[in-house]
């Protein structure tokens, strides 16, 4: 099932399309008993994302290349595909993209979250730790606010010495000061 990609966002995809998306899922996934609003509510979300990704995607393979997509998505129609590439030429698209293009270079600490974005891994890093505690570990984020700790384990340190330490120089240099400041 493709969608249109000259739809805007993934809030105003017709209900309709979205509920027969929803169908779909239930028809081959069997959900516990109890669960299924929790499941679609975070389906959905998983939908949403995923049309922004393919978005994203179109206009990178295909708009910036100046090739069509009618190969790999026989479903888009020629109007829907020339309606596509006019939104994504327009002067404010370009200018966003530009926008966009240089805030995530600029951005030299790098995060890794994977699905489910930072508060998901939040409750995990806040239990992981506290098991590793409760087991008698050392704690390398000792010292540090939740917040401080979590910014730390969002870019993946790798533990020497019972403290987190990065490949990237200037990501660890933000980890030293913020163990300095614990120490005044």
């Amino acid at each position: 099932m493709v969608l249109d990609p000259t739809i805007p966002d993934w809030p105003t995809v017709p209900e309709g399309r979205k509920e027969a998306m929803w169908q779909m899922l239930r028809q081959i996934f069997i959900l516990p008993r109890g669960t299924q609003d929790r499941v679609r509510h975070y389906a959905r979300k998983m939908l949403g994302e995923s049309f922004r990704r393919w978005k994203s995607e179109l206009n990178t393979k295909y708009v910036k290349t100046g090739r069509t997509p009618f190969a790999d998505y026989g479903e888009i129609t020629q109007a829907q595909w020339e309606e596509f590439v006019r939104q994504k030429s327009t002067e404010q698209s370009l200018a966003l993209s530009k926008k966009n293009t240089e805030q995530a270079t600029s951005n030299v600490h790098k995060v890794h979250l994977g699905p489910g974005g930072y508060q998901r891994k939040a409750d995990q890093w806040r239990r992981e730790r506290e098991a590793a505690i409760a087991a008698g570990q050392p704690d390398p984020f000792e010292g540090l606010t939740e917040r401080a700790a979590f910014w730390l384990q969002a870019r993946k340190p790798k533990i020497v010495e019972g403290k987190p330490h990065f490949d990237k120089s200037e990501t660890e240099a933000v980890a030293q000061k913020m163990y300095e400041f614990t120490e005044l």
